[in-house]
């Protein structure tokens, strides 16, 4: 099952009343694609369809299109994961990094939807006379701190000799 696929099955697990229209817009595909991808469901015994009247059909998932489904939603789910494992591995890389050469305090620029993230990946570091700020506007920052490690968009050295340093790519400090 490919993605545009698996989209489709979702939007009809949600609700066996959806149109193609309808499935067509949730998945962000055109009405002739929903049209072929149905089709190719149907082929491999994902989804039947019933006649409800001469103008609207019913798209029921069936057994063997649930267990793809939740094949395909186990693999995303770990790829997710592994993405979250290896962002807080990188993280605390360059946090590392910069305790060997020296820095002690630490601000770090992070939006609140991986705040969480940024926190638990910098906590599990054993690093006594540390300390840890965060902050979510980078102005805000900046003003404060000589080097500033940010989640977000915006790395390298500033004209008054300060720092952004991004801790989400694996590259070196």
């Amino acid at each position: 099952m490919n993605d545009s696929e698996y989209l489709l099955v979702q939007g009809i697990a949600r609700s066996s009343n959806v149109t193609q229209r309808e499935l067509s817009e949730q998945a962000g595909l055109s009405l002739g694609m929903t049209n072929l991808l149905l089709k190719r469901l149907v082929a491999k015994g994902y989804v039947k369809v019933r006649q409800l009247n001469w103008r609207k059909v019913q798209y029921i998932l069936t057994v063997r299109g649930a267990v793809e489904k939740a094949k395909k939603s186990c693999v995303y789910a770990l790829r997710s994961y592994n993405e979250v494992k290896k962002m807080a591995s990188v993280i605390r890389a360059h946090v590392l990094e910069a305790h060997r050469g020296g820095l002690r305090e630490f601000t770090i620029v992070v939006p609140p939807q991986l705040a969480d993230l940024v926190r638990e990946a910098v906590a599990g570091l054993d690093l006594t006379g540390v300390s840890f700020s965060f902050e979510t506007d980078l102005g805000k920052a900046l003003a404060r701190s000589e080097t500033v490690f940010s989640a977000m968009p915006a790395a390298g050295a500033l004209a008054d000799g300060k720092t952004i340093i991004p801790i989400l790519e694996p590259r070196s400090i």
